[in-house]
């Protein structure tokens, strides 16, 4: 049911020890568009995975679309977090 890239960055990114450690205060949301079309037309996700980075104030500061590999993932956080 769920895209590949999207498993991919489920098992291999997120799953990552490292990407974990950092993770473990961060509160990690998935939503299945296929039950949530709505979310999906509301924040104009046109293809999945759509990872959107969301400050204290509710505003989007990244985004990415499509599948990262662990070590640029971690470096995205890290300017997410320090942002």
């Amino acid at each position: 049911k769920w895209c590949a890239p999207c498993i991919q960055l489920k098992e291999k990114t997120l799953a990552d020890p490292k990407v974990a450690k950092v993770l473990e205060d961060v509160e990690v949301i998935f939503v299945d568009l296929d039950e949530h079309p709505g979310l999906a037309r509301a924040y104009g996700v046109a293809s999945v995975p759509d990872v959107f980075f969301v400050d204290g104030e509710g505003r989007v500061t990244d985004r990415l679309r499509s599948f990262e590999e662990p070590e640029p993932f971690l470096g995205r956080l890290a300017r997410w977090l320090d942002g």
